[in-house]
């Protein structure tokens, strides 16, 4: 209508079915003219399943997928496969009349209806047998339910037009064989992007070609078609790219300018596929060559790297997005942009957190923790994830209750030992921190001391490293508190350290005996004089 108020939706039917009366008339007038063409001049981009001679499609055999030359360019789709699949054995149709049929037997909606109307409507003048003949075909290729025939074609309408025999069943076999796909996977395929279904065999086997051949899914081996199909399955919208203007100058920018390998390459889009539907300019290089390289001052090294690990970061807007956290960073907590960068390399996912998360997680290590700016810095740049644990709060609440810290000394071994916040509770802090009271056998006090001395030492494995050397050095009659000094050497070292503090100590026993001390007395000086095994005879 030319107002603004919504139609009566008496009119709109009336008006739908005097269209749908007109389509009637044209598509009679069109049924006369095509009368007279030959099947070949009706549908000259379908009227065969291969096309002139030197083209290709995917065929799959019993060892391999690959690309042959059609045997018999010259076969129409044949007509007993149709009939396999059900296409010809149409059922009684309701109402005789196009948009009945439409509305009534298959349920579209009325705007749907609208949609075909407007974008499809030649469509109301076919006969309700010639479209069933097309709905059963895409029914029971696909095991389709009645809503994701619905769904289909209120996305794409278009559908409805084309031939159920020459185009949708060689376009359905096509995909089939050359992907090798489940009817449910044909299904997930064409429910997100049943415009696929429009497409000559030639388009989709040129971009067939580029992902087997041009991206080298064909050097995989067995598993290649496998990680093919689950790629364009998984992400059906790759194959609406065109690749000459989309797919091919994409891949060629990571391959050329970022020098990634092609099998890193497979790695990144199949963790992203997103990355081959970016634009280059406008997305792909204002990222990576102005902002990583240019603004951060990242080696292209680093860059691979980080996009191999969470190529996500490339989905997030630059300018509302990234741009503003990496300001915070480099004004806010006056990081060097070299600094920040080293950050992203530890923790790309930084970016994953909106701005508000990072500042309240600023704002807890510095009023929550009492943290000055240095250390608040130093926490941030050991232990970027930080940023994405849920229970921080919980894990130090639990070291200050068991260590019975303040909280200058709780922040003070946080800010020494950053990673602890990755460490589970139950899982890891709590075996260690038993076993060294244990060991220790001088209580909570001597284990708080051990702890503020050398945060460190909860980030040791304790069956890998903390209890081997705690037992050596017990067995060597080295006081246990010394597990601070040898924790962080390595094994060869350890061993030199552990066999000259046990020279120096029988040197000085031998020493206090010749003073005539008693055993007891010994024990004692050894109990007031922790440090004496460090002094020199």
């Amino acid at each position: 209508p030319r107002n603004n108020t919504e139609m009566p939706s008496y009119t709109r039917t009336r008006t739908v079915f005097a269209l749908c009366l007109l389509g009637l008339a044209i598509f009679c007038v069109n049924g006369f003219l095509l009368g007279r063409c030959s099947p070949s001049s009706r549908h000259p981009s379908f009227q065969i399943r291969g096309q002139s001679k030197g083209s290709f499609i995917l065929a799959q055999t019993k060892q391999q997928n690959i690309l042959h030359e059609d045997e018999n360019p010259n076969t129409i789709y044949p007509t007993d496969t149709l009939q396999n699949i059900g296409i010809n054995n149409t059922n009684a149709l309701a109402p005789n009349i196009a948009y009945f049929y439409l509305q009534n037997t298959l349920g579209l909606s009325e705007d749907t209806m609208w949609k075909i109307t407007l974008e499809a409507g030649s469509v109301l003048g076919m006969t309700p047998r010639n479209l069933e003949k097309k709905v059963s075909l895409l029914r029971r290729t696909m095991n389709l339910s009645s809503e994701d025939v619905r769904v289909i074609l209120g996305k794409q309408p278009a559908v409805l037009h084309y031939s159920a025999d020459r185009n949708l069943a060689p376009t359905i076999l096509f995909l089939v064989r050359a992907l090798d796909l489940s009817k449910n996977e044909l299904r997930v395929l064409i429910l997100e992007c049943p415009s696929i279904l429009g497409y000559s065999l030639g388009n989709l086997r040129k971009k067939l070609h580029f992902f087997w051949f041009t991206l080298g899914y064909s050097d995989c081996g067995e598993d290649g078609l496998d990680r093919v199909r689950e790629l364009l399955v998984g992400t059906p919208k790759l194959l609406l790219s065109a690749v000459d203007t989309g797919l091919a100058p994409r891949m060629k920018f990571l391959l050329n300018e970022i020098l990634f390998s092609r099998t890193d390459l497979r790695k990144l889009y199949e963790k992203n596929p997103r990355l081959l539907l970016y634009s280059v300019d406008d997305n792909l290089r204002e990222k990576i060559v102005f902002f990583f390289i240019l603004q951060l001052h990242m080696e292209l090294e680093h860059v691979r790297k980080i996009l191999l690990s969470f190529p996500q970061v490339m989905d997030y807007n630059l300018e509302n997005h990234m741009k503003p956290i990496a300001e915070y960073f480099l004004s806010e907590l006056e990081l060097s942009a070299i600094e920040f960068g080293s950050i992203i390399q530890k923790f790309p996912r930084v970016f994953s957190y909106s701005l508000k998360r990072i500042k309240h997680v600023i704002g807890f290590l510095r009023f929550e923790l009492e943290l000055d700016s240095r250390q608040a810095k130093r926490v941030i740049f050991q232990a970027p994830q930080v940023f994405g644990l849920s229970n921080m709060e919980g894990k130090l609440d639990f070291l200050r209750g068991h260590l019975d810290l303040t909280v200058e000394e709780l922040g003070l071994v946080f800010s020494k030992m950053p990673t602890l916040m990755n460490l589970g509770v139950e899982s890891n802090l709590v075996p260690k921190l038993n076993y060294l009271e244990h060991a220790l056998l001088a209580g909570d006090h001597s284990l708080k001391e051990t702890i503020l001395k050398q945060p460190t030492l909860l980030g040791y494995s304790l069956q890998g490293r903390i209890q081997p050397r705690m037992e050596r050095l017990i067995a060597a009659d080295i006081s246990p508190n010394k597990i601070t000094v040898g924790i962080s050497m390595s094994e060869d070292k350890f061993q030199q350290w552990l066999t000259s503090s046990q020279s120096r100590r029988m040197n000085q026993l031998d020493l206090l005996k010749d003073l005539k001390f008693s055993d007891e007395e010994l024990n004692v000086i050894s109990s007031e004089l922790p440090g004496i095994s460090d002094w020199k005879v």
